[in-house]
């Protein structure tokens, strides 16, 4: 499944969207370069669930941050595997928040949980590809 976002708005009016096709879905795993809309696309969700978006920061300096209901995490900053974070992210997984892992790469071995991917591409000055998969 693929979009186009023409611009931030569009990126979090897609995240609501996202939210509303996969009822249930807990964890998205969000891939793509710095500044591809991960941090937009959360805003989105975060929107769509009550919680104002102006809350919602990258959390690349504390790898976790928690709101009701929305556990939003970067893992950007992560140089190694951290069993810590490894087993705060499980129990984060069996509570009732959606948990949303910005550059997941570092722990998708590890945690063998059900989840959904989300690919982000810049296609030009605000536009972006966003593609489930």
């Amino acid at each position: 499944m693929k979009y186009h976002s023409r611009k931030p708005e569009d990126t979090k009016k897609i995240a609501a969207e996202i939210l509303n096709k996969f009822p249930g879905k807990k964890v998205f795993y969000l891939y793509g370069d710095l500044a591809s809309g991960k941090t937009t696309f959360t805003k989105g969700l975060a929107e769509a669930m009550g919680i104002p978006e102006k809350k919602i920061k990258s959390p690349t300096f504390a790898f976790i941050s928690q709101y009701p209901g929305l556990i939003h995490c970067d893992l950007y900053r992560l140089e190694a595997p951290d069993e810590g974070i490894f087993e705060t992210l499980k129990e984060y997984t069996e509570s009732d928040s959606i948990l949303v892992i910005e550059w997941p790469e570092i722990i998708e071995n590890y945690l063998q949980i059900d989840h959904i991917k989300i690919k982000f591409k810049h296609a030009g000055e605000d536009s972006r590809e966003i593609e489930i998969f």
